[in-house]
């Protein structure tokens, strides 16, 4: 029954280091190692904890906020991963369009540069033929 009490305590005192650290942080504006530090304080005056209890913690605390900073940053890593993969998949998309596009449009501008020479070379034969003086 003396460590299930005991864990009680602690675990209390970890929510009460939780919160402390969240009020300082985000209502003081403080950075998170000066919210962390007057957290510490805080327990040692209100919990009815030993030093070595208000150590451990304070210890856990910075070891859970490690392994999620440790977890964010695997995370922000799988997310940019993620990106990259949909813009390579989006420009390549986009790539293979606009060269459908290009060549078609190459294609019509072939076409239209040879219709253009034909109707070129028509109308001077045409225009040769009236200049002709022999039909005249």
């Amino acid at each position: 029954m003396g460590s299930d009490n005991v864990k009680e305590r602690l675990q209390h005192a970890f929510q009460s280091f939780l919160e402390n650290v969240e009020e300082f942080y985000d209502k003081e504006k403080e950075d998170i190692g000066e919210a962390v530090a007057h957290a510490r304080e805080r327990l040692n005056e209100i919990e009815d904890l030993t030093a070595e209890e208000a150590e451990e913690v304070s210890r856990h605390f910075v070891e859970h906020m490690s392994d999620i900073g440790d977890q964010m940053a695997e995370l922000r890593e799988g997310v940019r991963d993620a990106i990259q993969l949909d813009t390579n998949y989006i420009t390549s998309g986009i790539l293979e369009r606009l060269i459908k596009v290009a060549d078609k449009t190459t294609v019509g501008l072939m076409e239209l540069n040879e219709e253009m020479a034909r109707r070129i070379i028509e109308n001077e034969g045409a225009s040769q033929d009236e200049d002709s003086p022999a039909e005249k």
